[in-house]
């Protein structure tokens, strides 16, 4: 029998209960303390440098690695932006960044680090495509090409003015999924014509995936994915099934490099294994330091590093990496039974026959 014995170890630090796998699950962060702008954090974006730009809602920022630069308005500057409100960020992977600025569009060279007002109101979405932005305008839909003699070109108007564009994406294979208010989600060919319909209301966000499925993150409806074939799949939460989605509210999704899919809920973040279709809630809980910094998610994205970045309402950047995350933390608390019964350990032995 083989024993290992360690003596007057403090393990109060290393916080995390052992109640799940994702309880245990080790985040790293980035609060205004390591200089975010500002808690809340609306989206996340990677260059073509491997830079990592966040839209708060005061001011853009740039993280480097080391430390972060931020973006703010500048009053009277016309190279500045107008407002420090970034709700979207994306980018042509090609020297430009765009963001939806309040209710306007904004694009920013990166070469010379100048920002140009595009819009200043009544832009719902933004979206890059496969070689241009879309953005929409209450019911029309507009592309823009930054090094284009007319960089704005007027594409569609949906049939129903009444109608608001609440998402954009232009799939790999050049179709335009637009997702509205009161229609649903309608699907536009090259041709503009609409060729699909989906009777999906409340649409926040249109993601899609490295296998060409579509994936729709609802208001109030739960998550919905259109596969290859064109099948629709739903996902709502089960108050029965403990594996069910968490939560309705679905704000984002993104894909990491093993094929699982990591979702922002209104109560924390979800992971779905794509083989067994059930789903993980990573929550927040106040006395775990390690843990999900905030139990709102607002926006998630994958970076080359297989990092996943957390964006949340209120709590800053959490960064976890499914690849190199080799360590679960177990911690004391009353609230847990299967928790440590003290967060001070003088021993650890580990046994084993032979």
């Amino acid at each position: 029998m083989k024993k290992l014995v360690l003596f007057a170890f403090l393990l109060s630090l290393l916080n995390l209960s052992f109640v799940s796998t994702a309880q245990s699950t080790y985040f790293e962060h980035l609060k205004v303390s390591d200089g975010l702008s500002q808690y809340s954090v609306n989206s996340l974006y990677q260059d073509e440098h491997g830079l990592i730009w966040i839209g708060t809602r005061d001011g853009l920022n740039r993280y480097d690695g080391n430390g972060f630069t931020v973006y703010r308005q500048t009053k009277g500057s016309p190279d500045a932006l107008f407002g420090n409100n970034i709700r979207s960020v994306c980018g042509d992977k090609n020297g430009y960044l765009f963001m939806q600025c309040k209710s306007g569009l904004v694009s920013f060279d990166l070469r010379t680090e100048k920002f140009k007002t595009i819009r200043r109101q009544n832009v719902s979405s933004i979206s890059y495509g496969q070689e241009h932005l879309w953005f929409s305008e209450n019911d029309s839909i507009f592309s823009y090409q930054s090094r284009s003699e007319s960089p704005q070109n007027f594409y569609l108007s949906l049939s129903n003015k009444k109608n608001r564009v609440t998402s954009i994406l232009e799939t790999k294979d050049r179709l335009l999924y637009v997702a509205t208010n009161s229609e649903g989600l309608l699907v536009y060919d090259k041709n503009k014509k609409n060729v699909r319909h989906w009777n999906i209301k409340d649409i926040i966000t249109l993601y899609e995936d490295s296998k060409r499925n579509i994936w729709a993150c609802t208001r109030y409806d739960g998550l919905y994915k259109i596969n290859f074939s064109g099948n629709l799949i739903s996902f709502k939460h089960n108050p029965a099934d403990p594996e069910s989605i968490p939560d309705n509210f679905v704000r984002t999704i993104c894909e990491d490099d093993f094929g699982n899919y990591w979702i922002g809920l209104y109560t924390g973040l979800c992971k779905l294994n794509s083989e067994k279709e059930k789903f993980l809630l990573y929550k927040y809980e106040r006395q775990v330091s390690h843990g999900l910094s905030n139990s709102s998610v607002w926006s998630i994205i994958n970076d080359r590093q297989g990092t996943l970045w957390v964006g949340t309402f209120f709590g800053g950047i959490d960064l976890y990496n499914p690849k190199y995350s080799i360590f679960n933390f177990y911690g004391a608390y009353n609230n847990y039974s299967n928790s440590l019964r003290s967060p001070v350990v003088g021993r650890i032995v580990e046994e084993q026959s032979g």
